[in-house]
């Protein structure tokens, strides 16, 4: 829809053309951040939520040489 909307823009410059055209891309710029936002915040809380397992992992050995103190 955005590149046959900038197109009509392209062929016949109208207020009403320019406003489509401008809508349109809006939108695909709107859909195209919410298909590529939610996996990549997905993707960066797999990344911490490894990090944090890894830590946990590394931390867990210390707290039981506390507790049996």
């Amino acid at each position: 829809m955005a590149s046959y909307h900038l197109g009509q823009v392209e062929q016949t410059t109208s207020a009403s053309n320019v406003m489509r055209a401008v809508w349109a891309v809006i939108g695909l710029g709107f859909f195209n951040l919410v298909i590529v936002l939610g996996p990549f915040i997905a993707l960066i809380g797999v990344v911490i939520a490894g990090w944090a397992s890894a830590i946990a992992f590394i931390l867990a050995p210390f707290g039981v040489l506390l507790t049996l103190r």
